[in-house]
């Protein structure tokens, strides 16, 4: 942000508010398919959605087993039992998302789009290197011709 504007203070103030576009559309709080194309672009090209996808998987998946909930059999009972886990002590301010990591990931997923349990860590990784790798060439592109200006 630095060389994207002639003063000091308009290359904080677009730094600020990158980072705050990043708060909004990493996958948490709005979910892609709400927002229409021209800053639907902002969703691929900031790295906040990937390293979420990324860090909630090594989070959740391997950690187990969560406590308030149980483990059922999804096949004997589909309508008590739809995803496998039920929430026997359950009260209106405690939540139960599962037992095991994945099913965390798919109780999240249906309200957080950012929370995938079938996320893959490397291609996410990938995608931050990669894209840093671009942002860092057009960094130095940017400074070049702003140095000759």
């Amino acid at each position: 942000m630095a060389v994207t504007a002639p003063h000091f203070l308009l290359g904080m103030l677009n730094f600020q508010g990158m980072w705050f576009l990043g708060l909004l559309v990493n996958g948490v709080v709005i979910r892609v398919d709400d927002v229409i194309w021209p800053f639907r672009s902002f969703f691929y090209i900031i790295p906040y959605r990937y390293l979420n996808k990324a860090i909630y998987k090594t989070i959740f998946i391997n950690t187990q087993p969560y406590e308030g909930a149980e483990l059922c059999d999804a096949s004997a009972d589909p309508e008590g039992c739809p995803l496998g886990f039920t929430c026997p002590e359950q009260s209106s301010l405690q939540a139960c998302s599962g037992v095991t990591g994945r099913q965390i990931l798919t109780s999240l997923n249906q309200v957080y789009e950012a929370i995938d349990p079938d996320a893959d860590i490397a291609a996410n990784v990938g995608m931050v290197l990669l894209l840093m790798a671009v942002f860092k060439l057009a960094f130095h592109g940017a400074l070049v011709v702003f140095c000759r200006s």
